[in-house]
C-alpha cells in the first residue's frame, strides 16, 4: 500500500489508520473517506447468489440551511440533510471502488471494476 497521509501524518498500512482514527474520533469525522461508501446491490435467482455490485456513494457534510450552534440537541434542515447520498462519479468513483477493492483482497475477495460500478467475482461454489 502507498503511503497515504491523513490530517497531516504519513501512514503506511490500513491498520495504522485504522489505529489512529480509534483513538482519534474527530480526526475520522474531518477526512472526506468518511463521507465516501457504496451501495451493495445483490441478486438471487432462486434462492441462488448470481450477483453482487458495488456502487460508490458520496454524502454532503454540509447540510442546507444554518446549523443551530445554540441547542446541541437541534434538530433542523441542516441536521436533517447533512449526509444524503449522492451516485459518486468519475475519478471519485474510481477512487472509492479502487480502495474498497485494495481493502477485499486480505479476505480473497476479488473486483472488478468497469463503468463506475465493482462487481464482485463469485465462485461457483457460492
Amino acid at each position: 500500500m502507498a503511503s497515504r497521509y491523513i490530517a497531516g501524518s504519513q501512514f503506511s498500512t490500513t491498520s495504522e489508520i485504522s489505529s489512529t482514527i480509534c483513538h482519534q474520533p474527530s480526526l475520522y469525522i474531518d477526512e472526506p473517506i468518511s463521507w465516501e461508501s457504496v451501495v451493495a446491490n445483490v441478486k438471487f435467482t432462486g434462492g441462488r447468489l448470481e450477483a453482487v455490485t458495488l456502487e460508490p456513494v458520496v454524502m454532503n457534510e454540509i447540510g442546507v440551511g444554518q446549523p443551530d450552534v445554540h441547542d446541541e440537541h437541534t434538530n433542523n434542515q441542516f441536521l436533517d440533510t447533512r449526509g444524503l447520498p449522492s451516485p459518486a462519479t468519475g475519478l471519485k468513483a474510481i477512487d472509492i471502488l479502487g480502495r474498497v477493492a485494495h481493502l477485499s483482497e486480505p479476505y480473497g475477495t476479488k473486483l472488478m471494476i468497469k463503468d463506475g460500478v465493482a462487481e464482485i467475482a463469485l465462485s461457483d461454489a457460492h
